[in-house]
């Protein structure tokens, strides 16, 4: 399974990917090609990963 990590952190990459061993692939958002700002301008931290992700299913749906 991949997963697209919504940061630019390398060690908060590496450390999903120690837990996730190697069966799983974990990517940033550079590794995919994204290079768009993400504004996180909500209150909660559940609702700014909300808008990570839709801005994410938007850049795949229309440009992989």
């Amino acid at each position: 399974m991949n997963f697209i990590l919504a940061t630019s952190n390398p060690r908060k990459v590496e450390e999903l990917q120690a837990i996730l061993g190697t069966k799983h692939n974990v990517s940033t958002l550079a590794d995919i090609g994204f290079d768009n700002e993400i504004i996180e301008d909500k209150a909660t931290f559940a609702e700014n990963a909300s808008i990570k992700v839709k801005a994410i299913q938007f850049r795949r749906k229309y440009f992989f």
